[in-house]
């Protein structure tokens, strides 16, 4: 477990000295487009398709819930806070009020009994959502929070709207990434050099095939030593007077 652990910490060290190098020296960094990078599994592995293969069935399992009489809610509580929660994730530190009032609207507790006894109006929240996501969204992605009004599904309204709310966010830490990137530009060697030391000292890393790698290249790149080219010098000089006599005798 602690092995794991220090894994797990240094692959976060990593990917923050990483993604902190990126933003600061690329301008036109893109979360979306790092999230998509040939680091991300291909579109026809298996990994990918196991996972849209669990997203599908979790959805259909979703719907045959919501359409059994009477509704079967198991699961539309995990979906129901994800959506609050991702709503919330939209706005900013500053916009408190409108975070209490997403709060009010989706109360969990409340939503599941208007489920329970049929007066769950299922229009009156998807608008809701639909609205405050085209309030909060960048002109970029107003169609898409457009189509999801045209959805009368709720489990269908549900995978789409947390699928675009992906996006919305991925564009909020955009925006972010945007306005400290002068700022990380001016601390990014220290920054990483801080990083690489901590990690250096806690373990997680070493030099040892660094130092190895630096030895080697060392004693391939050392000319000769002098002892050596006088014995070579000397061996060439006997042999060289060795010749001579042998010719002056014959």
């Amino acid at each position: 477990a602690a092995a794991a652990a220090a894994a797990e910490e240094l692959e976060h060290t990593l990917v923050n000295a990483k993604l902190a190098h990126e933003i600061a020296l690329d301008d036109s960094f893109d979360l979306a487009a790092a999230t998509d990078s040939s680091a991300a599994p291909a579109s026809d592995s298996v990994e990918t398709q196991l996972k849209n293969v669990a997203r599908r069935a979790f959805f259909d399992l979703l719907r045959e819930e919501l359409h059994a009489s009477p509704p079967q809610l198991q699961h539309v509580p995990l979906v129901l806070a994800e959506l609050r929660d991702g709503l919330v994730s939209l706005t900013l530190d500053r916009q408190q009020r409108l975070r209490q009032q997403i709060a009010e609207v989706f109360d969990t507790d409340l939503l599941l009994q208007q489920m329970e006894h049929g007066v769950f109006e299922f229009a009156r929240y998807r608008d809701y959502s639909v609205d405050l996501m085209a309030r909060l969204c960048s002109p970029a992605r107003d169609e898409a929070v457009a189509r999801l009004r045209t959805l009368s599904d709720e489990a269908d309204f549900f995978r789409e709207a947390l699928e675009v709310m992906r996006l919305l966010r991925l564009d909020l830490a955009n925006f972010h990434i945007q306005l400290i990137r002068p700022a990380l530009r001016e601390n990014a060697v220290s920054y990483e050099r801080e990083k690489f030391n901590k990690a250096l000292q806690s373990g997680s890393i070493t030099l040892a095939r660094t130092e190895e790698w630096l030895h080697l290249s060392l004693e391939r790149a050392t000319p000769p030593s002098l002892d050596a080219s006088s014995s070579s010098v000397h061996s060439a000089s006997s042999s060289s007077s060795g010749s001579t006599t042998t010719t002056t005798t014959t």
